[in-house]
């Protein structure tokens, strides 16, 4: 056995003799290789470059931080969708331009379509930001599809808190879920209901037909200048709103207002049905107008007219029964 003195006194030799030093360097390669268990280090090599890329990658992540993690999993998850949602595209509500919001539907909640892979990210995004907004909303609806809704409104309403202000697509998945599912059971729920509504309105990508519910109760509330102002605005996005609004106007007796949404809508509409270029949904609502007037003759020739381009449409036979209905009801 070599005592310490004789190894330091020969560690020193080969240090000051880079000749010695490269042979015994050479010497102890050799010995190692020829004494390793090749086949075995072929079999784990896989594993072992498994394991090697894993810590390169965790500190690759590390290096960046989690704001260009979360950057990289946002592009991500909009090159995956093949329809982006205004949500997507969006970092708050607030920043959604009207021009990019979807056309009406006639559902009361807007339904986002996510493959498999953004959930998988938006899962990844809660990870390392569990106060994304975003996120939380995509996620609960994933798990309201699911049919897990318990869940969905626990996340729903940590991002849209009663009585303060938070994300306002939340806010009418929770209204138009109330509205649908769980129904309205004293008062104290009817006013958590309408706080709801009221910051729903707030997006411009609500649903037109979660708005004209909300109208309807606010005319129940007798609440009519807040209900012109929730018709008007989605009136924007959906005329049949507008033409709501004239008849909510003619019921309050506000004939400024029905008025002003008469002339506005009937302009276009009558042009449109002179040169014969009139929709359908034209002559509804020019029909649906001459009745709130009381012009009932020219609606009744409105609607037999219409019925001529348009045999199968059912508004158009409501609205002419209304018409013969209508003078008989004021008796």
């Amino acid at each position: 056995m070599i005592s310490p003195f004789q190894f330091w006194k020969d560690l020193g030799q080969l240090l000051l003799s880079p000749k010695a030093l490269s042979f015994g360097g050479a010497e102890l390669l050799l010995s190692w290789a020829y004494t390793r268990r090749w086949g075995f280090l072929l079999l784990a090599a896989p594993v072992l470059g498994v394991l090697l890329y894993s810590a390169g990658c965790s500190a690759y992540v590390r290096f960046l931080g989690n704001d260009h993690i979360l950057q990289n999993y946002w592009l991500a998850i909009e090159a995956d969708s093949a329809k982006t949602s205004t949500l997507l595209q969006a970092e708050n509500a607030s920043d959604i331009e009207e021009e990019q919001v979807a056309e009406p539907t006639n559902s009361l909640m807007s339904q986002e379509e996510l493959t498999p892979l953004t959930t998988m990210l938006l899962s990844k995004v809660l990870q390392i930001d569990a106060a994304n907004t975003r996120a939380t909303y995509l996620i609960g609806t994933v798990l309201a599809n699911q049919g897990r809704s318990a869940q969905a409104r626990q996340l729903m309403r940590r991002i849209a808190p009663i009585g303060e202000k938070g994300f306002p697509a939340a806010y009418a998945w929770l209204a138009a879920d109330k509205l649908q599912s769980l129904g309205v059971k004293d008062k104290s729920e009817f006013i958590a209901l309408m706080a709801d509504l009221d910051q729903a309105a707030q997006w411009p990508g609500v649903s037109t037909v979660l708005m004209s519910t909300y109208s309807d109760l606010l005319a129940k509330e007798k609440n009519f200048g807040k209900a012109f102002e929730v018709l008007q605005t989605a009136g924007k996005r959906d005329s049949r709103l507008k033409v709501k609004l004239a008849a909510l106007a003619k019921q309050s007796e506000n004939d400024s207002v029905f008025n002003a949404v008469r002339d506005e809508l009937l302009e276009p509409r009558v042009q449109r049905i002179s040169a014969g270029r009139a929709s359908e949904q034209d002559l509804v609502e020019v029909i649906s107008l001459k009745l709130l007037s009381e012009e009932f003759q020219e609606a009744s020739e409105l609607a037999q007219a219409g019925l001529k381009d348009y045999p199968q449409s059912a508004q158009l036979r409501r609205l002419l029964s209304m018409r013969l209905c209508w003078p008989m009801s004021k008796l």
